[in-house]
């Protein structure tokens, strides 16, 4: 089958790649061939850094077993990469199986053909590399491609497993036209000879449609620990998106797969700077270290930026209070506070009169308030009167009413209007602003009361304080009443 690896630089194709050959390598006997820069010994960076090499790398993770990579791995060089269709292994054992057949549309490759690394010479005891005949075709634009090939090498040596890496620079989408007829037939029967193909490139479009359309699924690689959640780096973790189609920025992928970097495993198993006219040894990605701060601290910095505003809530609610309440007040808001507190406020350069007027702040008395009558009533000859405690006297308790004093149960109680006198208050100063100072309204104790009734037949004048024309008693002396000579009213006697 066709499959295609897609992602930017530093994304994971080399280490996916990587992972499914060492995975094909583990479940089965195919020949690996491709031309990402595998490195089977020990090897150093251009900075002299050492690397274990996939041999060691498997020796370690298999319990010693090497999975004959040194015999089934072949890295080409990329020249030949581009017919890599070409070139398959056999070994000793296949060789024998197929007797007198042998060789027979096909070679085995030299070292005059520049097919493999210069490194791949010291393996390969018993697995060879053979390349198929074929015929080659000039392009219009002076390219050589292959036009046809024989077929016998392919099912002789059976299912190969290839890897093109940066497969844009040798199909580009552009260059179409340079695409032989030899990789589009290839591509159409690679189910048939029991191949996977995988091509490599930073993006699908890159690579000729024609070979991408052939393609059963598309992988893209995507690098986590390159990429930033505002000023959060995001966790090191790489994620492989699989679609069965050719992606777009809207589709979504049949499923995901994550994993890590293993940096001191698979990591060294080849070269991540090696590639089309590089030639590598720098280690481009491994050590490279990423901005921003890491994703543990979201917790710590969410933690404070709340203790943050709750300190900021407060002091602006402290600011607001002092604002209103304290020293500093706008013109308006302490002119409110003044004129209710009744002080003194010059507006305008006119100093207003102050006039003393009686206010609503009572003398401070150290005992308890004293129980005074509030006021009595005479209706149907029946008299009551009212305490300031909320009691209502009535006869016998209520023995007698005077002008000053109703007497309840032998005590005496002073009567007192429900709105206080002006002599328990102190006076005050309320600013006029200018304004011209009314005369005082009408206590509200003087109402004029409305008479109910008819007259008495004593022709007498009708109470101020209500009652009825016909009572048994007469109406008590008015509070107006100055004359010191009033009678007083005795019950029970």
């Amino acid at each position: 089958m066709n499959h295609c690896i897609a992602g930017k630089p530093g994304d994971g194709k080399g280490l996916i790649s990587t992972r499914l050959a060492i995975h094909d390598l583990a479940r089965g006997q195919r020949v690996f061939i491709t031309n990402l820069c595998v490195e089977k010994r020990p090897w150093v960076t251009g900075s002299h850094q050492p690397r274990r090499g996939m041999l060691d790398y498997l020796r370690e993770k298999y319990r010693g077993r090497t999975l004959e990579a040194e015999e089934r791995v072949f890295r080409l060089t990329d020249k030949a990469m581009k017919n890599f269709f070409l070139y398959r292994g056999l070994s000793k054992k296949q060789i024998e199986h197929l007797g007198e057949k042998h060789l027979q549309g096909y070679r085995e490759v030299t070292l005059d053909d520049d097919v493999l690394h210069e490194s791949e010479w010291e393996f390969h005891h018993d697995i060879k590399l053979f390349v198929a005949d074929h015929k080659l075709t000039q392009t219009k634009s002076g390219k050589e491609s292959v036009e046809s090939w024989d077929t016998r090498l392919a099912f002789a040596s059976g299912g190969h497993l290839y890897n093109c890496d940066e497969a844009w620079s040798m199909w580009p989408a552009r260059g179409w036209g340079n695409t032989g007829e030899g990789i589009l037939y290839y591509c159409s029967m690679v189910r048939r000879f029991g191949d996977d193909c995988y091509f490599q490139s930073q993006r699908v479009n890159d690579v000729d449609s024609i070979l991408m359309d052939r393609c059963q699924d598309f992988m893209v690689c995507k690098n986590h620990g390159r990429l930033r959640f505002g000023m959060f780096r995001q966790l090191p973790v790489f994620v492989v998106s699989v679609y069965d189609h050719k992606p777009t920025p809207s589709s979504e992928p049949a499923y995901r797969k994550p994993f890590q970097l293993d940096v001191k495993g698979l990591a060294e198993c080849y070269d991540t700077s090696g590639g089309v006219g590089v030639t590598g040894r720098v280690m481009a990605d491994i050590g490279r270290k990423t901005s921003g701060l890491p994703l543990w601290l979201v917790p710590v910095v969410g933690l404070v930026v709340i203790v943050a505003l709750i300190f900021a809530a407060r002091w602006g609610m402290r600011q607001i209070h002092n604002l209103i309440s304290g020293k500093k007040k706008p013109a308006i808001v302490q002119k409110a506070v003044d004129v209710v507190a009744g002080h003194e406020v010059v507006a305008s350069n006119v100093v207003p009169e102050t006039v003393y007027q009686p206010s609503l702040v009572r003398r401070q008395t150290n005992s308890e308030p004293e129980i005074t009558c509030t006021g009595y009533t005479v209706l149907f000859g029946h008299l009551e009167a009212f305490l300031s405690d909320g009691t209502v006297a009535e006869e016998p308790d209520l023995t007698l009413v005077t002008k000053k004093y109703v007497v309840v149960g032998g005590i005496k109680y002073k009567i007192l209007p429900l709105v206080n006198h002006p002599e328990d208050y102190v006076a005050q100063p309320v600013p006029s602003y200018g304004l011209p100072v009314s005369s005082p309204a009408r206590p509200i104790n003087d109402a004029q009361v409305t008479y109910i009734g008819g007259q008495s037949r004593m022709h007498q004048p009708p109470p101020r304080l209500g009652g009825f024309g016909g009572g048994h008693f007469p109406p008590a002396p008015s509070a107006r009443q100055t004359s010191s000579d009033a009678g007083n009213v005795s019950l029970g006697q």
